[in-house]
């Protein structure tokens, strides 16, 4: 028979961190190795986490714009001309193409919180829909709003690379879709058989941003712009001339935000491309990216904007 002091011996088989009822307890070291390893698999996971998302938005995004193309062709079938469209012109594209693509322009269903209404998504970006207010009635533009203050997610090659050459006369070419302003007042439509190439020619896309606001800086108000040329005029998105000043790191960040850094761009015969902003808008440098705003596909490289923001 054991003895009482043989009885008494505590049990050591789960070792000496013990719970009461006798089952086995986490020490320090294993509970800072248990999060640790956890901490390194949550590192490891969310950026792939976030490319995921990135992804399924470029999807939806591509989606929109096939969507918007569809709109172009069914009034190309009616009208066999492109839609007219000027900065001084009272029907936006969108409005035109409106029957066509059954979705009204963002601006027009905005929530209290900033937000779309997901009803109404063809016309929205789901990268940029992330970011509260970003589909605005312009800086400081009171409602009714003026037509040449809309910010949004996709805009429309009116003018291609000749910058608001358009509104100079008759005798300036119309280079892109939206059409010249004639002295008139009258704007000359383009009609579907001059655009040379449609499988080379930018029709729709992923807007760049508007110029930065009074502080200097892009932010979610004026994140956006109808037309799709402004791009054109981002350093941000040009391989020269460089900079790294806080305005232009600030503008990439919000850029990487949305499809990682990259824009949706649709061309005349429907087919979208993805890729970095530079492939589509550092034109100065390559006649090759200039010729594709253009309806006769030529560069045009001694129209092209040289100025910037």
């Amino acid at each position: 028979m054991k003895g009482l002091a043989e009885h008494a011996q505590p049990d050591k088989s789960f070792g000496a961190a013990t719970r009461l009822s006798g089952s086995p307890a986490f020490t320090l070291i294993e509970l800072l190795v248990v999060i640790a390893v956890i901490a390194i698999l949550a590192a490891l996971l969310l950026p792939a986490l976030s490319r995921a998302k990135s992804a399924a938005d470029a999807a939806v995004c591509k989606n929109n714009l096939r969507q918007i193309s569809i709109g172009l062709h069914l009034y190309l079938d009616d009208f066999s001309t492109y839609v007219a469209w000027s900065d001084t012109n009272e029907t936006p594209w969108f409005d035109t193409l409106k029957p066509y693509v059954g979705a009204r322009w963002p601006e027009y269903n905005l929530t209290a919180s900033g937000q779309l209404l997901p009803r109404n998504g063809v016309y929205a970006c789901p990268g940029y829909n992330r970011m509260p207010g970003i589909y605005t009635w312009g800086m400081s533009t009171p409602r009714p709003y003026n037509r040449r203050g809309i910010y949004g997610a996709y805009g429309y090659n009116w003018n291609g690379v000749g910058e608001h050459y358009g509104d100079l006369g008759p005798l300036t070419p119309a280079l892109g879709l939206g059409g010249v302003l004639l002295y008139s007042g009258d704007i000359r439509v383009i009609r579907e058989n001059e655009v040379l190439y449609p499988a080379d020619m930018i029709a729709f896309g992923d807007s760049p941003l508007a110029p930065a606001g009074n502080d200097g800086f892009p932010d979610s108000v004026n994140l956006g712009s109808t037309e799709l040329p402004t791009g054109m005029g981002d350093r941000s998105l040009r391989s020269w001339p460089g900079g790294n000043s806080d305005e232009l790191k600030s503008r990439r960040t919000i850029y990487q935000r949305r499809h990682s850094g990259r824009f949706n761009i649709m061309f005349c015969d429907g087919h979208v491309e993805y890729d970095r902003g530079g492939k589509f808008f550092d034109v100065r440098p390559y006649p090759a990216v200039a010729k594709r705003w253009n309806k006769d596909n030529q560069p045009h490289l001694d129209l092209a904007a040289v100025g910037g923001y």
